[in-house]
């Protein structure tokens, strides 16, 4: 058999194989990407869709055919936490300036988000987990055996969540700034 495939739309490709026993496996090492992320929100903009007037194409170019426009009319949004109590309902806006003040909502949403990320609830820990927490033999997070151990709680709730390594615990954190924009306009 060739070392090169052929039949990739791209050309040959080289294939290659770990060379040593030790590097034969793929670990998941990213522990922190296990935590849910505790705000999510969800919205959508609306718009009118005008047509417009347009020339026709030259046949001798590649072209775009532009027929119509999209005029925003509105938006609503709506955020869920993982702490209920700190989800809000579905905000609807329609008027002028909708994407002005659509980005303006998000912004002030997100600085009172990271407001409520900065504080660190302290822990809650009952007789009960405090005896769970002593007897755990595997790191809640990674299911390894527990040589060092910590107790790991939810810092928006202050929930105890069990038993960790104390690298484990350190990573499981939720890390702020870093917002996602998806294309259908829902912002993880």
């Amino acid at each position: 058999m060739s070392m090169y495939r052929t039949r990739s739309p791209h050309g040959p490709q080289k294939l290659s194989f770990p060379k040593s026993e030790d590097k034969q496996w793929v670990y998941f090492n990213q522990v922190r990407k296990q935590l849910p992320v505790p705000f999510v929100v969800y919205a959508d903009l609306e718009s009118f869709v005008k047509p417009i007037d347009t020339c026709d194409p030259d046949p001798t170019k590649s072209s775009t055919i532009k027929y119509q426009k999209h005029e925003p009319s509105g938006f609503s949004y709506m955020i869920k936490c993982t702490e209920d109590k700190l989800s809000k309902p579905a905000q609807v806006y329609r008027g002028p300036n909708v994407i002005d003040n659509f980005f303006e909502s998000l912004l002030k949403e997100e600085q009172q988000i990271c407001e409520i990320l900065s504080e660190v609830k302290p822990m809650n820990l009952t007789p009960d987990q405090e005896r769970s927490f002593q007897e755990a033999i595997c790191c809640h997070i990674c299911d390894e055996e527990l040589e060092d151990r910590v107790r790991d709680h939810d810092h928006l709730s202050g929930e105890y969540r069990g038993a960790a390594h104390n690298n484990c615990n350190f990573q499981y954190q939720f890390r702020q700034g870093k917002t996602h924009l998806n294309r259908n306009f829902s912002c993880q």
